[in-house]
């Protein structure tokens, strides 16, 4: 008998509450092999897209981070310094490399 909108599911029917589509679980592991083959690993690679695509790496780290973070007894975070450190070393002018 087919189903019908708005009657009941037969017992037993459907996918267990929490369990992950096999597609979906499958791709995650082929994504996570391919992530240590890389040279230097997982990092090596993020470290080379961060310098190659920074925006899309910045919208990476928007998503892994907090959506809020508070300081010490729920007070508001203070940021008393923002330091920028290079990922690369400036490329030397000619000049520059000859004194």
């Amino acid at each position: 008998m087919p189903f019908t909108k708005g009657q009941p599911r037969t017992p037993g029917s459907g996918r267990k509450p929490g369990s992950q589509n096999l597609t979906s679980q499958k791709l995650k592991e082929i994504v996570f092999e391919a992530l240590k083959q890389q040279e230097g690993g997982a990092i090596g690679y993020l470290k080379a897209q961060a310098i190659a695509e920074p925006r899309a790496f910045m919208a990476l780290i928007g998503k892994l981070l907090p959506t809020q973070i508070t300081g010490e007894d729920g007070a508001p975070v203070r940021i008393t310094q923002i330091e920028l450190i290079p990922l690369v070393a400036p490329a030397k002018n000619d000049d520059e490399a000859a004194d």
